[in-house]
């Protein structure tokens, strides 16, 4: 069974006036991004629901986050005008909400700005009927991700999304006899989700308490090192196409991980595989998308394609090294669609080698072996971790504990 569904917004009232979902706790789940927004709602975990998101979609038209606030209203009006009593028995029972947005989060409550998206995002300004008021939070959409990654191995599902691509040296001693791939394992694990940017987070491991909190990160945003040969030659020319893309940059900037990982780098690099540092945006093989590079990789047909997909995920295996030299984890998962939906390229052997080979150039694998410490694992099913992720974040919402600060 699916952990997420979803329906029309006319289907709402029904699928959750029925007696299945009668009793016990509601939690309010949302996931915006630059395109579409979802909202949903989940049950406890008892009856086997704990996982299951049912949810609704929306165009987000104005490229505004406060348009939020508008699909709320279409929400609560749905649920008012037919369930019983206005819905007052139903959103009595929800306990906790969680949004997730594609921006940086201030103390769970406000976020932006955003890329692709105007406005700010205040928690305080969502209807109390579906996020109550001290028991809803923002979440960084990797942040979500990553709690969302966090409650697939809690529930023992993390298989049914995951595989892996190589066992780590330290996973048989921090893993309590299970087997790499169904477990996150007594450590830290960080998040690398490439698709139209590279998002990045860490989930925490705190041995003293046995418990994980995630912290969202903007390592795509990190520079790429300068280097020499034919790499460094790569390296200015993505630096130089970069700045003519931003011109609040020049071209003696380095570019950043995200420009070497993403959508716009697997473009780049076809075009790169026939002009050379002479690539630009203007050159005459640029104009195929990263889908139509994929789907011509795949093919196996066209060699161009192939080695940009090569320079694609060794540029990420680039920036794995590099984080995982940062915070040490037990793994490291690469997430999101576009992992999955190119499970084809990481399905031949030869190339999950090659990849291996690249993570371990790196100066403190050679004679420390700090690389190899880690275990990596790779999504092969699409599903909305955000969703799952705040629904997650939701149940401890629902129960908070109050610690006051001294600071």
């Amino acid at each position: 069974m699916a952990q997420t569904e979803e329906i029309e917004l006319s289907e709402l009232a029904a699928t959750l006036g029925a007696a299945s979902w009668s009793t016990g706790p509601i939690y309010a789940v949302c996931d915006i991004g630059g395109t579409n927004a979802r909202i949903g709602f989940a049950q406890s975990t008892k009856r086997g629901r704990g996982l299951q998101v049912t949810y609704v979609r929306f165009k987000v038209t104005k490229k505004d986050v406060r348009q939020l606030v508008e699909f709320f209203e279409l929400v609560l009006h749905e649920l008012k005008t037919k369930l019983p009593n206005r819905g007052a028995a139903f959103f009595s029972r929800i306990t906790s909400g969680a949004v997730s947005v594609p921006g940086p989060v201030t103390n769970s409550k406000v976020a932006g700005p955003f890329n692709n998206l105007k406005g700010i995002a205040n928690v305080e300004d969502y209807p109390a009927e579906l996020f109550p008021k001290g028991r809803s939070a923002l979440l960084n959409d990797l942040e979500a991700g990553g709690y969302g990654v966090l409650a697939l191995s809690n529930t023992g599902l993390l298989s049914k999304y995951f595989t892996v691509m190589w066992k780590g040296s330290q996973w048989d001693a921090m893993s309590d006899g299970k087997a790499p791939g169904t477990t996150l394992g007594k450590g830290r694990c960080l998040i690398a989700a490439p698709g139209t940017g590279l998002g990045s987070s860490l989930i925490h491991y705190m041995g003293v308490s046995d418990s994980y909190v995630v912290l969202p990160l903007e390592g795509g945003s990190t520079s790429i090192a300068w280097c020499a040969g034919s790499e460094g030659e790569y390296a200015q020319t993505l630096a130089t196409f970069q700045a003519s893309k931003r011109p609040e940059i020049t071209p003696a900037v380095a570019p950043h991980w995200e420009s070497a990982t993403n959508g716009n780098g697997l473009q780049f690099n076809y075009a790169y595989e026939f002009d050379g540092t002479k690539t630009s945006s203007t050159s005459p093989h640029f104009g195929k998308t990263a889908p139509e590079v994929a789907k011509l990789a795949k093919s196996g047909a066209d060699p161009a394609a192939i080695a940009a997909m090569d320079r694609l995920y060794k540029n990420l295996m680039g920036f794995c090294a590099e984080s995982t030299m940062q915070f040490m984890p037990l793994t490291c998962v690469l997430m999101g669609d576009t992992i999955a939906l190119n499970s084809f390229y990481f399905e031949d052997p030869a190339r999950v080698q090659a990849l291996q080979a690249r993570l371990y150039e790196h100066t403190m694998e050679r004679p420390y072996k700090f690389i190899s410490r880690t275990t990596f694992l790779r999504q092969v099913r699409s599903v909305n971790l955000n969703l799952i992720g705040c629904l997650g974040f939701g149940t401890q919402l629902s129960q908070p504990a109050k610690v006051p600060s001294n600071l």
